[in-house]
């Protein structure tokens, strides 16, 4: 074999090695999940002032929101420390009889050991209690806003409320590092002269 052939080998064999070391260290999801108590406050009239830009959204066909709003305390995959959030309820495009209503809101969890804040955007709906003054329901998914946490994630959210406000929410999803721009080495367009 040529000396040429031999380093091309050697060349090719190097970058072969480095792109799977590169391959291996990218991060996988990871599975999160996270119980919440939180005291529910509201409703009050329009959509959420507090809370992230999503936690305002109510439909231009809707006249009716309302804004619920909420503290409390998380445990597990996000970190043990105090939750707020702010949930718009679109009344008008709620169930016929009233049942449930699509939602649209923001959760914040602090993570006490290191300040962190994992902020996520839900959408779902909430359900009245089958039985009057009875608990209702919230079920909704979850996104990460990278904007504020530096991570992409989703999962699902399930609970109850009860006719007090005491809620109790479980979040289950996976998270991983967001994505992130990468400068290639290697020119994109051929020069002209």
């Amino acid at each position: 074999m040529s000396k040429f052939m031999t380093v091309v080998l050697m060349v090719s064999m190097l970058s072969a090695s480095a792109l799977m070391t590169s391959a291996a260290s990218l991060a996988r999801p990871k599975r999160v999940a996270a119980s919440v108590v939180a005291a529910f406050m509201g409703p009050e009239p329009l959509a959420c002032t507090s809370g992230t830009a999503y936690a305002a959204t109510c439909p231009e066909s809707s006249g009716a929101c309302t804004c619920i709003e909420f503290t409390g305390n998380a445990t597990g995959g996000f970190g043990r420390g105090p939750v707020s959030g702010a949930i718009t309820l679109d009344n008008f495009d709620a169930t016929p009889e009233s049942g449930c209503a699509p939602i649209f809101g923001s959760i914040a969890i602090t993570n006490s050991r290191n300040s962190s804040i994992a902020t996520l955007d839900i959408n779902g709906t909430l359900c009245n209690a089958t039985i009057p003054g009875g608990t209702r329901i919230l079920e909704a998914g979850f996104d990460l806003d990278p904007a504020v946490v530096g991570l992409s994630g989703t999962g699902s959210i399930s609970g109850t409320i009860d006719n007090t406000g005491r809620a109790r929410l479980r979040l289950t999803g996976a998270i991983a590092p967001a994505a992130t721009a990468t400068v290639s080495a290697t020119p994109s367009a051929t020069p002209t002269m």
